[in-house]
């Protein structure tokens, strides 16, 4: 299965039958992972989202992330360990500079951690670009590493459809307190999986797989076990008199 995954984050939701909304950005070091992530004020008025961002609890707790604990995966402080090999890490780093050839800006990151500590490890920091198009190739292809890019939306539909622009469609994440907005936004992802308020959250009872270039089938679950059997079908006529074909 392959991955690229939307995080839909509203610094402000204005629901027109509500009140206004003001999501946080995950604190856990969820970012880092390979994200594709919508972000935007006042749908309203479709504002620059960045801008309007910085001014939010969201841009706060999105800053954090420059300040993860990059470092020895066997250190109870570490937050995030290193990339797995350094073609790895080359190939995120190609990817990062190709976004900022194509306009984008970079926010925090984009390079490696110094120190002698870092030395014997494939370590890169968390980054965050803006800036870029839903059409550039680091928005559309797999990182596979710490980098986020920001993409600002003008209302829901543009949101959606910038999502789902994509061949691929393993899971998604969503950062509301709205409700609403989950069913509503949840159902029109083209994703297999969508995680609300929470991330790379996994149950053995739950069915987990994608859509389009995702992958086919379903791993876990009912379904997953399924996928580990074969149907036999037995067509058993009980007439004893013969089919009428074929008595001509």
């Amino acid at each position: 299965m392959t991955e690229k995954l939307p995080t839909l984050i509203a610094g402000q939701w204005r629901d027109a039958s509500g009140p206004e909304y003001t999501t946080e950005y995950p604190a856990d070091g969820s970012t880092v992972a390979t994200l594709h992530a919508a972000t935007a004020g006042d749908v309203d008025e479709a504002v620059q989202a960045a801008e309007l961002a910085r001014q939010q609890p969201a841009w706060a707790n999105l800053k954090r992330h420059e300040a993860l604990r990059v470092g020895d995966p066997a250190s109870e402080r570490t937050q995030m360990g290193p990339l797995v090999n350094r073609g790895h890490r080359a190939s995120v780093e190609r990817y990062v500079q190709l976004g900022l050839d194509e306009g984008g800006k970079l926010l925090f990151g984009g390079t490696r951690p110094s120190g002698a500590a870092y030395d014997k490890g494939s370590y890169y920091l968390p980054t965050v670009i803006e800036g870029l198009p839903n059409t550039a190739r680091m928005c559309q292809e797999e990182i596979f590493g710490p980098v986020l890019a920001l993409l600002p939306w003008s209302d829901e539909a543009d949101l959606i459809a910038q999502c789902n622009d994509n061949v691929y469609g393993l899971a998604a994440g969503i950062w509301t307190r709205d409700y609403k907005t989950v069913w509503r936004l949840g159902h029109a992802l083209q994703t297999g999986t969508v995680w609300v308020n929470t991330y790379k959250q996994f149950s053995v009872s739950t069915p987990f797989g994608g859509l389009k270039m995702s992958g086919t089938g379903r791993e876990k679950g009912r379904l997953g076990i399924l996928e580990y059997t074969s149907q036999k079908s037995f067509y058993w006529g009980l007439n004893d008199a013969p089919l009428a074909w074929s008595s001509t």
